[in-house]
């Protein structure tokens, strides 16, 4: 199973873990799932933890269309923690689709620094 997820409503966030080969279709099953998740809330935060990501079967336009079906509010925060240079390099990509629909996605290679960014307050600046 490419994509797992656990649901921690008293930090709002939604932690899914991806590995294997990811395609569009995994992408679409765990939205679905995440919306027939009774402690679903789409005000949640995501953070998704791509280090045993081994494929990626996406393009742009899979991305663009999975941005379109995304189950989160346009605000909720996402951070992926991509430690290969093949995750990384795809976040970074997901990132600058996500920048045009203003959605707030940030590819990072340590945790700490994914979880920082994710649980920063809304006073705290966003220059980073």
């Amino acid at each position: 199973m490419p994509m797992t997820f656990t649901i921690d409503p008293a930090r709002k966030v939604v932690f899914t873990t991806v590995s294997g080969e990811l395609t569009e279709q995994d992408l679409r099953d765990h939205q679905e799932k995440l919306l027939g998740d009774p402690q679903f809330d789409p005000e949640y935060s995501q953070l998704m933890d791509a280090t045993t990501l081994k494929t990626v079967r996406l393009t742009s336009l899979s991305t663009e269309r999975l941005l379109r079906s995304r189950p989160f509010k346009q605000s909720a925060r996402c951070a992926v923690i991509a430690e290969s240079d093949l995750a990384y390099g795809i976040s970074r990509m997901v990132e600058l689709h996500c920048e045009v629909h203003g959605i707030p996605f940030r590819g990072f290679r340590k945790r700490a620094e994914a979880e920082a960014w994710l649980f920063r307050k809304p006073e705290d600046t966003d220059a980073g």
